[in-house]
């Protein structure tokens, strides 16, 4: 590990939270067996799976930028045991959390349409049940991110968040930029527009793809890592799931997805199912902006996340600047 690693992620810290999650599982009547394995060390997480005589659990430590993950996974597993990883043990201010592993498929893995379809349904569930919890959610650390202030962010990713990447394998072309500048006026218009719809801020997870879902042995979707939960329009949440790599083996149920996923809103009410579909529509638009934004923000941990993640803000920018009516 090298010396310039991040003060969560030296040789000491990493031996504090050895020590820590060794404790906790003692505390529950846990014994480990063996050495844990390292599932990952990069940028943004530190994750090692160890084994147990209770079975295996994670252990995973996050920088400040993600620190209300512990808190908000732990609020989301009490209310959502079925969708959510159980916590067995979590330190606040050194974001570091304990969870029991979830075994099954991950979703990217899985061809059966019905797994994909719980999946949406289950997150539609988990956002409704939001609304109106947002002081619950702020005290758990989670972001408030307004419609009215995504417009602004355009600018900040322009400025800051390409910046960073320029002059990487990484760089955002010229071309991409230019074509969101002409596209600069319309998005605020849409902003505007996506909140006449009069649909409730809730929570999001913001990193909702398929390789963060692990379908069980029964069909339950489990929905990891809320590294990127925030209160904003629910609709955002959709983007990647439906357009990322994983989502191509799904593609010819694309609307099927969406029909799924608008159906229990639907059902609860809220607004007519017209305005649903307009909604959802509008809010794909405007998708890869609030998520470029998010991205920018994980780029100031260093260029070691701009090394690691930087590929993702090129394609979204690249949807940003798609004319409307585009997939």
């Amino acid at each position: 590990m090298s010396l310039a690693c991040p003060a969560w992620t030296t040789p000491d810290e990493i031996a504090l939270a050895r020590k820590w999650a060794d404790a906790q599982l003692a505390a529950l009547g846990i014994t480990t067996r063996g050495e844990p394995r390292s599932v990952k060390q990069g940028a943004i997480s530190v994750v090692w799976r160890q084994a147990t005589d209770a079975g295996d659990v994670f252990f995973k430590a996050v920088p400040e930028l993600f620190a209300p993950e512990p808190p908000l996974t732990e609020w989301l597993a009490r209310r959502w045991p079925a969708h959510i990883p159980t916590v067995l043990a979590s330190d606040r201010a050194r974001r570091w959390m304990l969870t029991r592993a979830v075994e099954g498929a991950v979703l990217s893995d899985v061809d059966a349409p019905e797994a994909w379809t719980a999946t949406v349904r289950a997150l539609a569930r988990i956002q409704m049940d939001s609304v109106g919890r947002t002081g619950e959610l702020s005290e758990r650390g989670c972001p408030a991110r307004s419609l009215a202030a995504l417009p602004a962010e355009l600018d900040v990713v322009l400025k800051t968040a390409v910046r960073r990447c320029a002059g990487t394998e990484h760089a955002v072309p010229g071309e991409i930029v230019r074509a969101i500048e002409t596209r600069r006026d319309t998005l605020g218009a849409e902003a505007e527009r996506l909140a006449g719809y009069g649909l409730p801020t809730t929570l999001i997870h913001g990193d909702f793809v398929a390789g963060n879902v692990i379908v069980t042995a029964g069909g339950a979707p489990v929905i990891l890592d809320w590294t990127d939960g925030a209160s904003t329009h629910p609709f955002f949440d959709l983007l990647v799931f439906l357009r990322g790599r994983a989502a191509r083996r799904m593609a010819v149920r694309h609307r099927a997805l969406v029909d799924a996923y608008l159906a229990e809103w639907s059902a609860a009410d809220v607004v007519p199912a017209r305005v649903l579909r307009e909604a959802f529509t509008v809010a794909q638009r405007l998708a890869p902006l609030y998520h470029a934004a998010s991205y920018g923000r994980i780029y100031e941990l260093g260029p070691a996340a701009v090394t690691e993640l930087g590929s993702v803000l090129v394609w979204l920018l690249a949807m940003l600047a798609e004319p409307a009516g585009s997939p």
